[in-house]
This record gives structure tokens, sequence and C-alpha cells, in this order.
């Protein structure tokens, strides 16, 4: 590995002349997974992606083509969120609508052939951090097969975007079948989010949340998040102990996620505002199951209290795989 990392900073160091050996290696359409203890030691979980973040430090015009062309002609999610990144980082704003592209064609493509060995976190990841207002009605649509990653995407839209969206799903009213995952991700973040927070209290006071849905809302209610496994833009929180970290899967859609406390909801300030806001909502009810999903995130929330608080999370890596070693940050 030694001699892997040797030759790989030779070949970054060589700049423009190594671009075409670069070039001509992507072309042949062939990759080479790395083991996890090798992807960990070395940063990168195959060649294809160690040649991708070469050309992002070697930068410039040529590099950026060679990047360009082979988004516009894979059909890997991983490697569509990586090279968006990438390419998101040299220029800022001018290649997000290809990027866009390219993830709207390989999830119609893994939607029509309804692969369970394709695992689409990456590309919900680009709509996520690089969509705007105009792919709401296409992630609202993906809630049928992909409800955890899609609802994930609305939910943290630029700008809230999506919020409106999410606010509908969540509405009795709509007759969503994904309403109690809407309802589970509007608690997690009325904490923070005021209009969130107020639809809360008005479903809570309204005796809109039925009682098998309260076992649900407990964790959310603590500031408990759903990250993708398989992710390469979003970064991990911090992890103050590993009893936080739960992880999931859903079957139908290959969807794998970590459920874990964002590092948000684990400082003093915004623990405090969590308890105030239970304490209000124990207030507003007398459904048994939902005072004792309301007592047990109250519990919790006062279990981290008493924990030092989290250390900064860590900058964003540098290369392309953020969070690929393959869990949250401890």
């Amino acid at each position: 590995m030694a001699a892997w990392r040797t030759n790989f900073q030779q070949l970054v160091q060589a700049g423009p002349a190594a671009i075409p050996a670069l070039k001509a290696f992507l072309d042949q359409n062939m990759d080479y997974a790395f083991s996890r203890d090798t992807w960990q030691t070395l940063g990168y979980p195959s060649a294809r992606i160690a040649a991708f973040d070469a050309l992002r430090q070697i930068g410039g015009p040529e590099a950026v083509g060679v990047m360009e062309k082979t988004l516009g002609e894979t059909a890997v999610p991983k490697e569509i969120a990586v090279l968006a990144r990438c390419l998101e980082e040299g220029s800022p704003g001018q290649y997000r609508e290809r990027s866009l592209t390219a993830a709207r064609e390989t999830l119609a493509a893994a939607a029509a052939a309804k692969d369970p060995q394709t695992d689409v976190a990456p590309l919900f990841e680009v709509f996520q951090h690089y969509g705007d207002a105009s792919v709401v009605p296409e992630l609202e649509k993906a809630t049928s097969q992909w409800k955890y990653y899609a609802t994930m995407a609305l939910a943290n839209l630029p700008e809230g975007a999506g919020i409106p969206a999410l606010l509908k799903m969540a509405d009795p009213s709509s007759g969503s079948g994904n309403r109690l995952l809407a309802l589970e991700t509007i608690a997690q973040m009325a904490g923070e989010n005021p209009a969130m927070k107020e639809f809360l209290v008005s479903q809570v006071t309204g005796k809109q949340i039925p009682a098998n849905y309260w076992a649900y809302l407990s964790g959310p209610l603590t500031g408990d998040q759903y990250f993708p496994v398989d992710s390469v833009i979003t970064q991990y929180p911090t992890l103050q102990s590993l009893s936080d970290l739960k992880t999931t899967r859903i079957p139908y859609g290959n969807q794998n996620l970590y459920s874990v406390p964002g590092d948000k909801s684990l400082t003093p300030e915004v623990i405090n505002q969590r308890v105030a806001f239970v304490d209000d909502l124990l207030k507003s009810t007398a459904d048994p199951a939902a005072l004792q999903a309301l007592q047990s995130a109250r519990q919790t929330l006062l279990k981290r209290a008493a924990r030092p608080p989290p250390a900064p999370a860590p900058p964003p890596p540098a290369a392309p795989g953020a969070g690929e070693t393959g869990g949250p940050q401890q």
C-alpha cells in the first residue's frame, strides 16, 4: 500500500502530463475495487475513484474536461456523486445541471430495472446538495420506491425548498403512504425549524398522530437523523457514544442508513431547547402512547446533556469520498 500511495502522489505531482494516462484508464470502463482495509488506508474505495481525485488535484481545463466527459458516460451512482463533488469544488454552480441530469438518468434506469443490488444513495446526495425547488416533484415521485432517501433529500434541500412538500406529506388529509416517515423527519428538525415546530404542535394538540406512530417519534425528537451508509458528499456527525449509532436496512429499494444524532443536536443549547419543546408537547397531550414516547425522549436528552460536549466536527476531507470509511466519526 505504501508503494501504491507513492505512485499515486507521483502521478498527481506530474500534473497535466498525467492526464492522458488517467483518461486512457477511465476510457477502458474497468475498475479495481479495494478491500475495506485498503480503502480505509488509502482513502479510496476503488481505482476509478482514486483517478477522479487525481484529476481534481491536478485541475485545469483538460482535467475538468475528462471529468465532465466521464460524468456523461458513467451510470455508477457513487461515481456520479464523486464527479459532481469534484466539479462543484473547482467551478461552483457551473456543472450542477449536468450533475443533476446524470443523477436523474441513472435513477430512472434504476427505477425501471428494480435492481436490489444497486444502492442509489449517492444519487439522492446529488439532488440534496446541488438541487433546488425544481427537483421537488422528482423527489416526491421517488418516495414510492426510495422513501427514506427521497425524504431525506427533500428535508435537506438548499434554502428549505423541500419543506412545503414534506409538510404536505405529513398532513393526515394528504393520504400519503409515507406520512409516518415525514412525521419522523419533522420531529427531528422541529427543534430548530419554526414551521415544522408549529406543524408538529398542531398535530399533537389536534390529536392527529395515531398512537402506534409515537414509538417511532421518540428518537427523532432527541435529534436523531438518518444518514446514508453509502455516502459520498454528506459528512457524518461526530459520535459521543456508540450507543447512539443505529443501522437500518430497508430491502425495498436497497436503502441502507445510519441513525445518529447530528452534531448540532448534541450542543447544550440545542439539548435544552429540545427538552423545553418536549415539555411543551407533554403539556399538550393525554395520549398514553404519546406520553410514553415523549418521556423517553426527555430522558435520552437529559442523559446526553450530562455527557461532555462533542468535539467540533472535522472539516470535509480533501478526498472526494466524504464519509467513505463506512460510518460516523467517533
